[in-house]
């Protein structure tokens, strides 16, 4: 059995699609909380080393038919991670029509990345596998946006028996009516609520302050 579906930690950040092109612009909402917070948790996940598996949504209109169109072109940046929200050891899956992954991904990565074609992240074969089989005591979602994404992994997670929490405050939307209902939703399905400060401790000082790396500069370990 690989060692990735065996009890690996007792805490997993699911990070849904903060990226460039889904930052939130319409929201009635003050956004600076949203970035304060999911910059708090990617800080406090890279100094405590828990592990993070992050999403990003690539243009729909690329076709990946099989696995020699199965690459997103290189010109194209939209769905590159923010700073804040990348790890310096991670991974980077681009879609793919396999479900082949190392024995020991999480042992040896702290965030794995997958580059998804729809807002459902189970159907990138790679994505399904590991969420699908990952063994830990407690997966807590954060991202956007709460009425795609966010429902669907969410959704798809307790589907599969996974114990999710839903980080309220670290979570986006299209306005704040939608994205209460749909953590309704997740938590009428057997979620959970909980808040940045419940999550990381209340008087924890990580504020997740950026490094000087640019975006454009961010290297991911591999593009595969």
């Amino acid at each position: 059995m690989a060692p990735f579906f065996k009890k690996v930690a007792s805490k997993i950040i699911i990070d849904v699609d903060t990226q460039a092109n889904k930052l939130p612009t319409k929201l009635e909402m003050h956004p600076e909380a949203f970035y304060k917070n999911i910059r708090r948790i990617m800080a406090w996940s890279r100094v405590h080393k828990h592990n993070v598996v992050s999403t990003t949504l690539v243009k729909e209109e690329i076709n990946y038919a099989n696995d020699l169109q199965d690459i997103v072109p290189e010109s194209y940046t939209g769905h590159r991670k923010l700073r804040y929200s990348t790890l310096a050891n991670n991974i980077c899956y681009s879609t793919s029509c396999n479900t082949d992954l190392p024995n020991d991904l999480l042992k040896k990565y702290q965030q794995v990345i997958f580059e998804k074609m729809t807002i459902d992240p189970f159907q990138h074969p790679k994505a399904d596998r590991l969420f699908t089989n990952i063994k830990c005591d407690e997966i807590y979602l954060i991202g956007t946006s709460a009425e795609t994404s966010i429902l669907y992994t969410g959704l798809g997670l307790l589907l599969r028996n996974k114990n999710v929490f839903v980080v309220i405050d670290a979570i986006c939307g299209e306005a704040p009516k939608s994205t209460a209902l749909e953590i309704r939703k997740i938590i009428a399905k057997g979620g959970k609520s909980i808040t940045t400060e419940e999550l990381i401790g209340k008087k924890s000082k990580l504020i997740g302050t950026p490094s000087a790396m640019r975006v454009k500069d961010i290297q991911f370990k591999a593009h595969i």
